[in-house]
């Protein structure tokens, strides 16, 4: 017949068990930690692998992507070429993919706030244009540089009578929203033409006449006339 434990022989069994479960709870602990500790290194040792072996990639993109920056900024000519505005370029647009295009959207949409060039570039830059005009110019023949010329005196014509055209239109149009005024005759009473001539012998003779054509008909009116328009 079993003898019956007694209270004491319980507990002490119960706290030798517990000891022994914990005993063998932190082996397992320590075999897991073991096993967590060797994955981590050789995750460790794996991207230090990664990192070195692309790292000379790496450091390639990287000049490249300075080089293009420093190129974009002859061309786009929009920002100043330092070291604080290279970094935010760098910051934004990953090496490999940087590229002009990549520039000037970053910069058309705000992407970036760069600083603008400074004098010393922009004076830099006019003085290349003009170096660069004046070697094209020593490369072509005299047909070709006297073509050159003849366009640039039609251009340059072109421009000052669409700019005298704009100016005469909004000098008429200042004149219409002052409530208007009568046509400018093409002839006196005498029946003598009011042409350019007449208009500028007045001007030089009589004064007061002129001052009050151009109060009656304003000086919209007068101008063109005295350009040959009306």
């Amino acid at each position: 017949m079993e003898q019956e434990l007694t209270h004491e022989q319980v507990e002490r069994e119960r706290l030798r068990g517990e000891q022994e479960l914990n005993k063998l709870r932190e082996h397992y602990r320590d075999k897991a930690a073991a096993r967590q500790a060797e994955v981590d290194a050789d995750r460790w040792e794996f991207q230090r692998q990664q990192e070195e072996a692309y790292r000379p990639q790496r450091q390639r993109d990287l000049a490249k992507a300075r080089q293009i920056i420093v190129e974009s900024q002859l061309v786009l000519r929009s920002y100043s070429l330092n070291e604080a505005n290279i970094s935010l370029l760098l910051s934004v647009i990953d090496p490999p993919n940087m590229s002009l295009y990549a520039i000037s959207q970053a910069i058309d949409s705000h992407a970036v706030s760069l600083t603008p060039p400074t004098s010393e570039e922009q004076e830099a830059w006019r003085l290349a244009d003009i170096e660069q005009h004046n070697r094209e110019l020593q490369e072509l023949s005299i047909p070709e540089l006297k073509r050159r010329v003849r366009e640039r005196s039609v251009n340059v014509a072109a421009a000052s009578e669409k700019q005298n055209r704009e100016a005469l239109e909004a000098q008429q149009q200042r004149d219409q929203d002052h409530g208007g005024y009568p046509p400018l005759p093409t002839h006196t009473p005498e029946g003598q033409p009011i042409d350019a001539q007449f208009l500028k012998k007045m001007c030089n003779t009589d004064l007061p006449r002129y001052k009050f054509y151009l109060k009656k008909y304003s000086a919209s009116a007068l101008t063109a006339r005295l350009q040959g328009r009306q």
